[in-house]
């Protein structure tokens, strides 16, 4: 399995474990997975940890193959928005 990134940003979000707010990394990926092409959002946080920590929020089949643009949108703390557009299939907006 192999997995390939499309597009990179950089936002913040809510940490609900350490309840703060903290800058994070935004890693989208294509794979394929039993046949099938599937796209996964990354957040990347403890920059300065030795071993960074990688969450994945979302594994579905968006059906985004090219590189991609994002967008980040803080705007609170149960809502940080992750806007995800290939130039080919609609805008795909994910809260993080």
């Amino acid at each position: 399995m192999s997995e390939n990134i499309l597009g990179t940003a950089v936002s913040r979000w809510y940490n609900t474990d350490k309840e703060k707010v903290e800058e994070c990394g935004i890693v989208f990926t294509k794979e394929l997975y039993e046949q099938n092409r599937i796209n996964n959002l990354w957040i990347v946080t403890d920059f300065n940890s030795i071993s960074p920590t990688w969450t994945l929020i979302v594994s579905a089949q968006l059906n985004i193959t090219d590189n991609v643009s994002i967008v980040t949108n803080f705007e609170s703390n149960n809502v940080s928005k992750v806007y995800i557009s290939d130039g080919n299939t609609s805008i795909k907006c994910i809260n993080i």
